[in-house]
């Protein structure tokens, strides 16, 4: 009995305690935005679709209504900057967001990301976007970068066999 105590406690140790694999994404400061499946990050469960949420959601940044727009959606984007650098559309219900999808900065404004939608496919005919391969990573892994003045929008990709789709949108804002 103690040494089946013993030996599961060395086991749990050692998983606890190993290093991140290669290729792990850096930490994103935490004046930045990231974006993943599961939604903003630092926002548990549905984010309500009003502007005081959004404005909560992407802090430091300008908020707007989309002027025109056949769907209610807010824009986002970082101060200083002319273009929306984010979209933020509801839910069918139109009471919580229900997408955000990035906008590469000097590409064109139909150019959208979406995590879990969009491909690395997706970024080959951008030039504003420069793409690398994690060292140690395999199967295509890919992080591309847009880089402006106003900071940083990180697209990663996660492995995968065929064409990697979007894990992970992150808006780094400059030093």
């Amino acid at each position: 009995m103690r040494m089946g105590l013993v030996l599961g406690g060395t086991l749990l140790a050692a998983c606890c305690t190993q290093a991140p694999p290669v290729g792990a994404e850096p930490a994103v400061p935490a004046a930045g935005v990231v974006i993943t499946a599961d939604g903003i990050a630092g926002f548990e469960g549905d984010v309500p679709f009003t502007l005081p949420a959004i404005e909560r959601a992407f802090a430091g940044m300008e908020v707007f209504a989309a002027p025109n727009a056949d769907v209610p959606a807010f824009l986002v984007r970082p101060p200083g900057e002319a273009t929306a650098w984010f979209v933020v559309r509801p839910d069918w219900t139109r009471g919580y967001v229900g997408s955000i999808a990035a906008i590469v900065p000097g590409a064109s404004e139909s150019t959208e990301f979406q995590v879990g939608i969009s491909s690395t496919s997706e970024t080959q005919t951008i030039p504003e976007l420069a793409c690398t391969v994690p060292s140690g990573a395999r199967d295509g892994a890919v992080i591309c970068e847009a880089s402006r003045t106003a900071g940083v929008l990180r697209f990663s990709f996660r492995a995968g066999k065929g064409d990697p789709v979007l894990d992970q949108i992150a808006y780094i804002p400059p030093l």
